[in-house]
């Protein structure tokens, strides 16, 4: 295959949304003109024409934080991509090739280096793109990824079996759909998943696999109300997108001992920086307190994802099959970017906010 497109079938500059600065999306994002990746490619390498990116937590933060010299600027912003390819390298996967729709995830270190998915194309490593199953739309695929790849890794992780019981916390954001359906997949029918969510999306999510939904508006704080209705029924697993630490501190009572409390996701406030070292310092003590000193006598885990290409081709199977799907929250063109992540911030988004870069 070559490894390169006929010259004139690229343009030498694309449309992108780039952050120039430190700070929030409303004042550091900008839609510019920048060049296009050139077609000639290492040779691991694919060249990929974006349909479709969706929007991530994380990214926010990336914007807030850090600093110039931690990140390429001006940076391409967003990770996850759906669109087809249309250069490769001399080495890819022989699946990939000029004209097939892929969906996939820019690595953190192109992220790191000012690449990202919110532009007309991208080069990146084949192995973080695997092809699109035909009956996916784009506006689908575009969100599967990034956090289809953590839930996968996470549940293959913790070893649930058929039988388990599972509660999952944060069940409506991009990556609690994902967990819903793939912990649904590992614990089967024997097994029980519970969810929290709001009273107006308990339908949304049962119908994604959850057997009970908790409407966290209404029964309280959380952590009393499961020490009084499951300290008799603890659970086999607690999977946190949130990070509420009062669950966790409270977990022997509803999670049974030896069991692991996996945390995927935090919500970060307005102040970024404080609250990503509040943030960090929480985590660390959860980690490495030791029981002996008062530390929670659960297992606390903060496990890192690679997002290897045999995780990407598991979850194109579980889409393939009809077990995982992705969950539009809503679509916005790539002019309307800063509207989309207010969504986004919000946390009432319910599933992925994704963005339109382009016809194909």
């Amino acid at each position: 295959m070559s490894p390169s497109l006929t010259p004139g079938n690229i343009p030498t500059a694309m449309k992108a949304r780039v952050s120039t600065a430190r700070g929030p999306p409303s004042k550091v994002l900008t839609l510019s003109s920048i060049p296009a990746p050139p077609t000639t490619l290492a040779p691991t390498f694919v060249l990929v024409k974006i349909s479709h990116a969706a929007l991530s937590p994380g990214e926010i933060t990336i914007m807030k934080i850090l600093p110039r010299f931690a990140r390429g600027l001006p940076s391409i912003i967003a990770l996850d991509l759906t669109g087809t390819i249309v250069a490769v390298g001399a080495s890819v996967r022989p699946e990939l090739h000029p004209g097939v729709a892929v969906f996939g995830i820019v690595p953190k270190k192109l992220i790191l280096a000012g690449v990202g998915s919110l532009a007309e194309y991208v080069a990146l490593p084949a192995d973080c793109v695997v092809v699109k199953p035909e009956h996916v739309s784009w506006e689908e695929a575009a969100g599967l990824a990034g956090c289809g790849v953590t839930a996968v890794e996470y549940l293959n992780w913790s070893g649930y079996r058929s039988g388990d019981r599972v509660l999952v916390n944060g069940a409506t954001g991009g990556i609690g759909v994902m967990v819903v359906q793939i912990a649904r997949n590992a614990v089967g029918s024997e097994g029980k998943v519970i969810a929290t969510c709001s009273a107006e999306s308990a339908d949304m999510v049962k119908g994604l696999g959850a057997d009970e939904t908790l409407d966290y508006r209404s029964i309280g704080p959380l952590y009393q109300y499961l020490e009084k209705t499951y300290s008799d029924q603890p659970f086999d697993g607690i999977i946190d997108n949130v990070g509420c630490q009062d669950l966790y501190n409270h977990s022997p009572s509803y999670l049974k001992e030896g069991q692991h409390y996996m945390c995927i996701g935090v919500r970060f406030g307005k102040n970024g920086l404080g609250d990503a070292i509040r943030i960090a310092w929480r985590m660390a003590q959860n980690l490495l307190w030791p029981r002996i000193l008062g530390g929670t006598p659960r297992k606390f885990c903060l496990q890192p994802t690679n997002g290897s290409v045999a995780t990407l081709e598991q979850l194109r199977r579980l889409v393939e099959d009809g077990k995982v799907r992705g969950v539009v929250d809503s679509v916005w063109e790539m002019e309307d970017v800063v509207k989309a992540y207010e969504r986004l911030e919000s946390g009432r988004a319910k599933g992925k906010v994704v963005i339109k870069i382009q016809d194909l």
